[in-house]
């Protein structure tokens, strides 16, 4: 055998150098087949920031668009001098001023949370570069973000009582403004971030608050970290945040004649106080916030000073991390989304009234799920009245009226959230100026109520009062067409007849009882106003009768029910009239009411339908409830339902 032979057969025969050259082969192929997971790893801020940013936009422009155009209703800006000077009088004045601006665009309300959504996708950009966290750890960085949104969403009926001018955005410049300053100072050398974190906090509190004091304490923990060039001791700039963060709110205390020094150490938190309370539940975003950017800031600097990335890759599983941080953030989320169905309704029904669109405010009322607000109960009176429907159609939408619903101890009263539109399409102006005047002495005035107080100064005749309130709403962006509008009528109070609105509040304004007080209970004022009321106007007369029907009074209904068909001779007797009469002769046997005209279908024979189904019920032994339940869908539209099984309605 050949030499050469010998070797292929050792080569043959030898598995190891078989092996050798199959895994040299399989490393090259290794080599040149692309780490699909790398990159996908790389794109993860990418994914986490598109994602967060369509849904949060989803969840605002689409969820919430009703709540967004009424959060710019009951906001104010001005581009005046003294609207700035205003919010600088107090810390974080500036982010105050802005918040309020920026607040206009939900005007638009897929605009403002356009707006939103971009300042919380630069703040998430900023989170990952200031604590320098790689792709598989980015979700953190978006923690505040979704703490940022579910702030915006969380608010409900605090909407109508909170004293944080611009809230909406303040908090979100706040957050942005102070990120900025964290992430400047990470690419600072130690000698000027030294310098800058007592410059921060000193010139950034009376712009930005108690985030000044948050962002030095950030700056301070991330001066800790291991890689950063240290000149000096490490606790240099920690010791020098601290006597910051002890000396700058004690030395613009003196500055500032607005605060507590109590309160110098959280002056622009957000808080929330109404009458005694003070609730901590709209507060909570913003300390998890805190709380959060302090311990991603410790754990950060922690890793950064303990261990190489290795092994802390090692001891850490960046997929468990994701995955339970994105489980609690779509819980949080969840849990504070105030998304009740029938405050978003009233917000809808108080729009239709402004634009005079009755149809909608009416439709609203009619697909609700289940009981509505006294608010909704109401717009639709409005709706109604203006449409002079009330006797024909009042009780046939549901007139039952829950209690707003609240999230924690908030007293929700008319006077504050409805009260201002609801004494102006009921006539009483001076009621509507009165409560306008007073919330916003409270809790600052806003567009919709300048705008009532326009309108009441106009149809009152006050034309000076009404120009200053034009001159304000000139001031802001997106109101000023109305101004404009309204100011004609200043200019030429002839239009002021021709004016389809004020021709339907005119007829129902009398001003013998300006010394009245409503006790602040807006509903049962106007019930009891109009009940006890008599007036030889037809419109007036309606409004009255309508409301002696709700006042369930049998001995103020008769001679009104008689007026009313005295003033409106020659036409058809509304069909709840028919009802309230059927049932009140029956009952009394006071007025005889043999022979009225009613209707054989819809009154007589109804009522002795709802009659036999009353006694078969009681036979078998219903609760009220239950009988109410029992009948709303044959008898829900009459007065007969009304006056027996609607009971216990209780305003507030």
């Amino acid at each position: 055998m050949s030499k050469k032979q010998k070797n292929n057969n050792k080569n043959s025969n030898n598995p190891s150098s078989a092996n050798v050259t199959t895994g040299q082969a399989t490393k090259k192929n290794s080599q040149k087949t692309p780490c699909d997971f790398t990159k996908l790893t790389k794109a993860l801020p990418y994914i986490y920031g598109g994602c967060f940013a369509l849904i949060a936009w989803l969840i605002l422009a689409v969820g919430n668009k009703d709540y967004l155009f009424g959060v710019q209703n009951h906001s104010l800006w001005s581009n005046s001098g003294n609207f700035f000077d205003e919010r600088m009088a107090v810390p974080a004045g500036f982010i105050h001023w802005l918040g309020c601006y920026l607040t206009q665009y939900f005007y638009y309300p897929a605009v403002g949370s356009a707006f939103l959504v971009v300042l919380w996708i630069i703040i998430f950009v900023e989170g990952i570069l200031a604590f320098r966290l790689k792709a598989k750890w980015s979700l953190a960085a978006l923690v505040a973000p979704v703490l940022l949104l579910t702030s915006v969403i969380c608010l409900g009926y605090w909407m109508y009582y909170i004293k944080n001018p611009g809230f909406w955005f303040k908090e979100t410049l706040g957050v942005l403004i102070m990120m900025s300053a964290v992430l400047a100072a990470r690419y600072m050398g130690q000698v000027c971030r030294t310098i800058w974190v007592a410059v921060w906090c000193f010139f950034a509190y009376p712009i930005v608050g108690w985030y000044a004091l948050l962002g030095t304490l950030l700056i301070a923990i991330l001066g800790l970290r291991k890689d950063d060039n240290q000149r000096f001791s490490k606790w240099t700039i920690p010791a020098i945040a601290l006597l910051a963060l002890i000396a700058t709110p004690i030395i613009w205390y003196q500055h500032y004649s607005q605060i507590r020094i109590e309160d110098a150490w959280i002056a622009g938190f957000p808080l929330f106080q109404s009458d005694m309370l003070t609730s901590i539940y709209p507060s909570m975003p913003f300390i998890i916030l805190a709380i959060a950017l302090v311990l991603t800031a410790c754990l950060t600097t922690a890793c950064k000073t303990s261990t190489d990335d290795k092994k802390a890759d090692k001891r850490l599983v960046p997929v468990t991390f994701n995955v339970v941080l994105l489980i609690a953030m779509v819980l949080c989320v969840k849990y504070f989304w105030y998304n009740n169905y029938n405050y978003k309704a009233e917000l809808r029904m108080a729009k239709a009234i402004d634009e005079q669109r009755w149809d909608d405010v009416l439709y609203e009322a009619s697909i609700a799920p289940g009981p509505p607000t006294r608010q909704m109960v109401i717009s639709k009176n409005i709706a109604l009245l203006r449409q002079h429907r009330m006797g024909e159609a009042m009780f046939h939408y549901d007139n039952r009226g829950e209690p707003p619903c609240v999230f924690d101890s908030l007293k929700v009263h008319l006077v504050q959230t409805f009260a201002t539109t609801a004494y102006y399409h009921h006539g009483k102006t001076y009621f509507a100026t009165r409560w306008c005047i007073e919330n916003g002495v409270e809790f600052g005035f806003n567009v919709n109520d300048l705008k009532i107080l326009t309108k009441c100064s106009i149809i009152e005749g006050e034309y000076e009062a009404a120009r200053k309130y034009i001159e304000k709403l000139k001031q802001t962006t997106f109101h000023k067409a109305w101004a404009e509008e309204y100011e004609r009528y200043l200019n030429n109070n002839e239009l002021i007849a021709k004016n389809e609105e004020f021709k339907g509040i005119q007829p129902l304004m009398t001003f013998e009882d300006l010394l009245d007080s409503d006790g602040g209970l807006c509903e049962m004022y106007i019930i009891n106003y109009f009940a006890n009321s008599t007036n030889k106007d037809p419109e007036f007369s309606d409004v009255i009768l309508a409301y002696t029907l709700v006042d369930k009074n049998i001995q103020l209904f008769w001679p009104r029910f008689f007026n009313y068909a005295m003033l409106h001779k020659g036409t058809p007797m509304p069909i709840h009239y028919q009802e309230a009469a059927y049932l009140y002769g029956n009952l009394e046997h006071e007025v005889d009411i043999s022979g009225m005209p009613f209707d054989q279908e819809k009154v007589v024979q109804r009522f002795g339908a709802f009659q036999q189904m009353t006694n078969q019920l009681v036979a078998q032994k219903y609760t009220e409830p239950q009988m109410a339940d029992a009948m709303r869908a044959q008898f829900g539209d009459t007065f007969w339902f009304f006056y027996f099984l609607v009971r216990d309605v209780k305003s507030y």
